[in-house]
Parts: C-alpha cells; structure tokens; sequence
C-alpha cells in the first residue's frame, strides 16, 4: 500500500456499491453539462449544484467540458478559476484555496490501485489533495494523491512526452511534471524551499525557470 493512502475502499462491499452509484449519478450531470450552450450560464449553474452536491461561491467560475467521479468531496475557496477540460477525481478529498488559477486539460487525481498484481482489484487507495492560496497549475499537470501545493507555488505545464520526474530540491516527489530542459531551483533567498509536508510540497520558491 502507498505510504500516501489515508483510506482504502473494497469492492464487493455496500461501501464501493454506493460509489458506482454515485459515479452514475454524477456522470450523467457533467454529461448534460458537458453539450450545455456555453452562454446558459444559469444551466451551467445548476448543474454544477449536482455535480458538487451544492452551490458554489459566486466567484468561483468553472468552465466545462468538466469530468469528475464523484463530486461530493472537493472545497473550492474564493475567486478559483478551473478553465476547460479539467477531471476532479476527488474520492479522497479535494481542497482548493484562494485565488487559484488552473489551466485546461488539468487533472486532480486522490485515488488509485494497489500496485501489486494480487491486489490490484481488490480495493481502490485514496489520499486528499491540498492547494493553497493562489496557486497556479499549468496546462495538463497531473496532480496524484497525497499532494499538497504550497501558496503561491506555480506548476509547469506539462510538455508532451516527457516522464514526470522528482524535484530534486525536495529530494521525492513533486506535483510537477518536467522534460529534460526544466531546471528547478531555490530562488528568492538561495535557500531551499521548507521541508516537504505530508507526502509532496511544491513550496513558493520551487518554480520552473
């Protein structure tokens, strides 16, 4: 199991019966909302009340197509902007703070499978993801479980092709997908960025240059 799993869920229980319940449910709300006139604004609204198991704040704006699974656990603070073609897989909790800003085609993943073979159809693992006041997440990052996006951190966009790799200021992983051309490194004082909480940080002073 990933030492970044906070719970797990077994098929064949009532608990992941439920789930494929709500994935339904929730599927055929971004499906409506996915062919809406971008110009029905009050559709729109409505549908993402579905979709989020309430109303958002007034200035939260989300532009679709949109996916999710399940809807129910993601916090959205004020003036969050999430532009097209985005997937909130958010299972395992989502927290959105403040003022920020995410590029299209961006995924928030909190779960997944057991990587050993025997396993890996037995239970789905989940973990929060956490991003803090004004951040910025670049076109197509993929943000996995047990992450935690430090305020103001920026994440390069993602460049077809090229692994995801390890910042090598934090020593472990970052959210932060990178090609052989990027260069991360401490800036502002020259020091390194704070210890990393939780499973992975990208802190406000790791920024691709």
């Amino acid at each position: 199991m990933s030492t970044r799993t906070k719970q797990i869920m077994r098929v064949r229980t009532p608990e992941f019966t439920r789930h494929a319940e709500r994935i339904v449910e929730v599927t055929d709300a971004t499906s409506r909302l996915n062919v809406l006139p971008f110009s029905d604004t009050q559709g729109r609204k409505e549908l993402l009340s579905v979709v989020f198991g309430g109303p958002l704040p007034e200035s939260v704006t989300i532009y679709p197509p949109f996916f999710t699974e399940y809807g129910l656990n993601t916090t959205f603070g004020e003036n969050v902007f999430v532009n097209q073609n985005c997937t909130f897989m958010d299972k395992g909790g989502i927290r959105i703070g403040n003022r920020v800003m995410i590029a299209p085609r961006v995924s928030l993943i909190t779960g997944g499978h057991p990587l050993p073979l025997a396993e890996r159809r037995e239970y789905l693992s989940f973990a929060p993801i956490v991003i803090e006041d004004d951040v910025w997440i670049g076109t197509a990052a993929v943000i996995t479980q047990g992450v935690t996006i430090g305020a103001g951190a920026v994440v390069a966009a993602r460049r077809g092709g090229h692994p995801r790799r390890p910042c090598r200021h934090h020593g472990r992983g970052c959210a932060r997908p990178g090609g052989q051309e990027d260069r991360l490194r401490a800036t502002e004082t020259g020091r390194l960025p704070a210890p990393v909480r939780g499973a992975s940080t990208i802190g406000p002073r790791c920024r691709v240059l």
